[in-house]
């Protein structure tokens, strides 16, 4: 859903090939969050669903910690698939660069500890077709 084109159409699909008392759900980050942001507003803006589909939609919170900068890059940089993919695909003068976008997009959560804590809203979309 978040990377859709046209959120609306994507959601209005979902719930066409639900049948009737099916249920669907999935979660997206918000544009506005940590994640959003990292990724250039991308997310999912909340909009009034199909009448024949209950989506409610709750706002929430997911907390990403790590003892520091460097082990926090260095879970993202080996375990999470996407930018393990996107580093392996680079360049080292780009690896450095996308390291330093990482470091400054943590950045207002280095606690004066050192640690890094990254609370990423996200929405949890849950619904049952009539």
């Amino acid at each position: 859903m978040i990377f859709a084109p046209d959120h609306a159409r994507a959601a209005a699909e979902l719930a066409r090939v639900a049948r009737q008392g099916g249920r669907l759900a999935f979660s997206a980050w918000t544009p506005e969050g940590s994640v959003g942001a990292a990724m250039g507003k991308r997310g999912l803006r909340p909009r009034a669903a199909r009448r024949d589909v209950r989506l409610p939609i709750e706002r929430r919170l997911s907390r990403f910690e790590a003892p520091s900068f460097d082990a926090a890059w260095q879970e993202f940089s080996t375990k999470f698939g996407p930018t393990k993919m996107l580093l392996d695909n680079l360049p080292p003068d780009r690896r450095a660069q996308f390291e330093q976008t990482m470091r400054d997009h943590f950045a207002p959560g280095i606690q004066p500890d050192g640690s890094v804590i990254d609370d990423r809203e996200y929405l949890l979309v849950r619904g049952i077709r009539r």
